[in-house]
């Protein structure tokens, strides 16, 4: 399919300056492509507002493609995708290159909840062999009611204006309002001797005049707001004519009415700002307010000065139009697409508007109507107290600049009548919102070989599930570590601080001492926008290419739920383990003690979260636990303890008396997985040693994890072939890990130890140390198998004895193997010492020293023993892996 001109481009400025949900890529030749949304990554959802947001596909240094093909999906809390629906969002596609998403409030359930938190918009455009795959990313969040929140604390009292045009640019467009400066490209226009925050509210009141005017003639009619209506089609049909033409009547574009062909006069080079404080005499859009005032039988000559700053207005636009044929129409170009995204449509109305200040200042205000003396001395700022000038100004931004000003139209007045009212000042100074604040754990997402991050809540009412799929009556464990995210709109960059409490105190009374970045504190500070505790142990964080796309309007905090000491956590175990279950409950305020709105309870200095079965609460409880780390996981928390090296992949805190064990394993991406929640038997050490019976061994019934199959990570107990189904807890998670990272999901489990700590028929496998796997087999049934078999998988079994090994397996002694012919080699698995015992007349010999290669121990052996028949027990490894050796200290405690 063939490009159309007006989607055959790159904007010339960073996409940032565009939008604030942009997503980029190139095809191999060196061709462009990027697509851009008209409204911010937030989108807020309500009740009552209905609203369209329109999606652009530019491609440049190409005339052609095969194929341009949209979709969307929706995500829930659970991070679930669900495919596109047009029930949901009814999706237009225009001209192949713009999509149209109509929302409403079909995305609300029975109870005014968000059924949906996320949103992806997906473009696949091919070409040829190559496709590329553009996605943005929008997160869904409940609209504010401007009308209902608005209160008497704020500067201009009560609620007062349009709620739906307040409520549609608070919502929706203050993202593109700055809250400090207007910049460009880094650059700030203004200054705050000048005028920074008034220069705003000017910008304000064109977006409040062009929204209400709209909102007057259709919103209330029940039609969806169209953010793309405010594209001017004559623009856009003149870029796409063959034909030069004379001119375009109307060059207003965007949603600020933006007058291109003034804009056009005022900039040369859209990187860079023009010289507001040294304007060139000879600049075009001075000389139409500066110039002579043509003389009259009176004083001027009204009629020939009319006609006169028509003319100059129309050159204005000549010199538009003539830019259709410069390099292309690259200008022409540029400011059509500037003007019609509203972020880049509001900075550069303000660019704008600053320029005719200046100008109209150089010209000491001549060409004003009702002149005063005192406006030789305004600045920026000075003027919201000088109505007419500000109209003058509004004069010369919608009409055109002339001179002189004869009468003001109705826009102009209204926009200067709206510059420093109440709901402007709403806009404009709105006060921030922390959306919503929650614990999380992180989910990495690996698409084409590149990291993105999210995090999904964990709380009563987004229950994590165990490894058979039930949801879990728990969502933290005392003592591991937990994600805080806090959401805002409109704090980038500021600080916030999160304190945690304990519901009802059961842990301790107030704030609760936590550990963060191996540091104990009751108040957890943190940048929104950073990504500090998102560094691995490269001190990097540059592995996730989303987190500017994703998160910057979030706070991160990591956390470890413990204190610093033992004791303490020995106090708050027994605690919690005598509640049973406790809520945790964090606090959040700005460090400024600054207002803020809190998701949808008002305002105030802080709020607490979470803190109600209706909202979600973060159940805790106190259980022993072993973190199992994937050994290229650079999250590895465990490297950082004292006595946890590079090496070290097992952590675990074991409380006195512990009734139950959790096991978790992070895989590569340092994604978590829930293997279960074991009760721990306590028995007394073998031998039994009657004079010590409170010498207690700790097992777990391994076989009780049947299967966990999930986020890539699949590990099975395929066969269970003995009734020693109890293990130590720490070889069990030397097993575990080592199953984990190799995916071991057909397993053959020939026990470790009885339920009472005996080995039952081998000697060695006492107090759950010891045990037996049967080796791997090439088609993977968990059936039995010896090391000479067809289906005997040596190269699985190589890396997972090796995996063995790593996680702690073979650490004091070798675990046993047997040797075995493999393309004419004699081989040994790693790790292993050969074991193949046979007994002739009493005496116990290895196999190796009485004929190495002879398999069935039944035949006459030669050698020193020739003719001698074997006649006693034969212990044998090659049907089974025996482990041993287990190095405990490669376990860290953590606390």
């Amino acid at each position: 399919m063939d490009i159309s001109r007006i989607y055959n481009y790159y904007p010339s400025v960073d996409l940032s300056n565009l939008s604030g949900l942009f997503s980029e890529s190139a095809f191999p030749n060196g061709s462009k492509i990027c697509v851009i949304s008209y409204l911010s990554r937030n989108l807020r959802i309500g009740e009552t507002m209905r609203f369209t947001n329109k999606y652009v596909l530019f491609l440049e240094n190409t005339d052609t493609v095969d194929s341009i093909t949209w979709s969307y999906r929706l995500h829930n809390d659970k991070d679930e995708a669900f495919p596109t629906d047009a029930t949901l969002l009814p999706a237009t596609v225009i001209k192949d290159n713009e999509y149209v998403l109509e929302f409403s409030n079909v995305l609300l359930d029975n109870h005014q909840a968000l059924r949906f938190t996320r949103l992806t918009v997906t473009c696949v455009v091919s070409k040829g062999a190559n496709s590329k795959t553009l996605e943005l990313h929008h997160t869904l969040v409940k609209s504010i009611g401007v009308e209902t929140l608005f209160t008497a604390t704020m500067e201009y009292g009560s609620f007062i204006g349009n709620p739906d045009t307040t409520n549609f640019l608070v919502n929706f467009l203050k993202d593109y309002i700055p809250g400090n400066f207007i910049s460009w490209n880094g650059l700030p226009v203004s200054t705050a001797v000048t005028g920074d925050s008034s220069l705003i509210n000017y910008v304000t009141a064109l977006l409040y005049y062009k929204t209400v005017t709209y909102l007057e003639n259709s919103f209330i009619n029940g039609s969806y707001y169209d953010i793309g209506r405010h594209d001017n089609g004559e623009i856009e049909a003149f870029i796409l004519s063959d034909t030069m033409g004379d001119s375009i009547q109307n060059t207003n574009n965007g949603i600020c009415e933006l007058p291109l062909h003034l804009l056009s006069d005022v900039i040369d080079d859209f990187t860079t700002l023009p010289n507001f404080l040294s304007i060139d005499s000879n600049n075009k859009l001075y000389k139409m307010l500066s110039r002579p005032v043509i003389a009259g039988t009176n004083a001027e000559d009204t009629a020939q000065n009319d006609e006169e700053s028509l003319r100059l207005i129309k050159e204005s636009k000549d010199r538009l139009v003539a830019q259709k044929a410069v390099f292309d129409g690259r200008k022409l170009l540029d400011l059509y697409h500037l003007s019609r995204f509203p972020k880049s449509s509001i900075i550069l109305s303000g660019i704008l508007f600053k320029f005719i200040f200046e100008a109209s200042r150089k010209n000491t205000h001549n060409e004003c109507l009702y002149k005063a003396l005192d406006w030789a001395f305004s600045t920026l700022d000075g003027i919201k107290t000088k109505s007419d000038l500000i109209t003058n100004l509004y004069s010369h931004y919608l009409e055109g600049p002339v001179n002189k000003v004869t009468s003001f139209r109705r826009p102009a007045r209204s926009c200067a009548q709206y510059g420093w009212s109440p709901y402007v000042y709403t806009i404009a100074n709105f006060y921030p919102r922390v959306t919503n604040v929650y614990f999380a754990k992180k989910k990495v997402v690996s698409t084409n070989n590149q990291l993105s991050c999210f995090f999904i809540p964990i709380d009563s009412l987004h229950p994590q599930l165990d490894s058979a799929n039930a949801n879990m009556p728990f969502d933290g464990v005392l003592g591991r570590e937990v994600y805080i995210i806090i959401e805002t709109i409109g704090l980038e960059n500021k600080e916030v601080i999160c304190q945690v409490k304990s519901e009802q105190d059961v842990l301790a009374s107030g704030a609760l001492g936590l550990m963060r970045n191996n540091s104990l504190d009751t108040e957890h500070r943190a940048t929104v926008g950073s990504f500090v505790d998102l560094e691995n142990n490269n001190h990097s964080s540059a592995d996730y290419v989303n987190l500017k796309k994703h998160h910057a309007d979030k706070a991160i905090i990591k956390l470890y739920l413990r204190p610093q000491a033992r004791g303490t956590f020995n106090t708050w175990y027994t605690n919690l383990t005598t509640a049973g279950i406790n809520h945790l409950l964090p606090t959040v305020k700005l460090s400024d003690n600054s207002e803020a709105y809190w998701g949808e309870d008002g305002h105030g200095s802080s709020h607490t979260f979470l803190d109600t079965a209706a909202k979600g609460q973060f159940r805790i409880v106190g259980r022993a636990f072993y973190d199992i780390f994937h050994s290229d996981d650079l999250y590895n928390y465990l490297q950082g303890l004292a006595g946890g090296g590079a090496a070290t992949l097992i952590g675990k805190v074991i409380p006195t008396q512990a009734a139950e064990v959790v096991y978790y394993y992070r895989d590569e991406n340092d994604n978590e997985h829930f293997f279960g929640s074991f009760t721990i038997q306590y028995t007394q050490r073998w031998p039994i040693n009657p004079a010590a019976p409170n010498d207690l061994i700790t097992m777990v019934e391994a076989t009780r994890l049947h299967e966990y199959n999930r986020g890539g990570v699949h590990i099975r107990f395929m066969t269970d072939n003995s009734p020693r189904d109890y293990i130590n807890l720490d070889s069990f998670a030397g097993l575990l890990g080592a199953m984990a990272k190799d995916n071991i999901a057909d397993l053959g489990f020939n026990g470790f130890s009885m339920p009472d700590g005996s080995a039952g028929a081998s000697v060695s496998h006492i107090n759950g140390v010891n045990g037996d796997l049967r080796y791997l087999r090439t088609n993977r049934d968990g059936l039995a198998c010896t090391v000479r078999d067809a289906q005997f998988d040596y190269n699985r079994q190589i890396t997972f004895t090796n995996s063995l090994h790593l996680y702690g397996w073979g650490r004091t002694s070798n675990m046993l193997s047997e040797r075995f012919i493999r393309n004419g080699q004699t081989i040994l698995l790693p790790h292993t010492t050969h074991f193949h015992r046979v007994t002739v007349n009493g005496q116990s010999f290895d196999s190796a020293d009485v004929n190495p290669g002879v398999d069935n121990p039944q035949l006459v052996l030669s050698g020193p023993l020739a003719n001698t028949q074997v006649n006693g027990p034969v212990v044998r490894h090659d049907h089974h892996l025996h482990l041993q050796g287990f190095g405990f200290n490669t376990i860290v405690t953590i606390l």
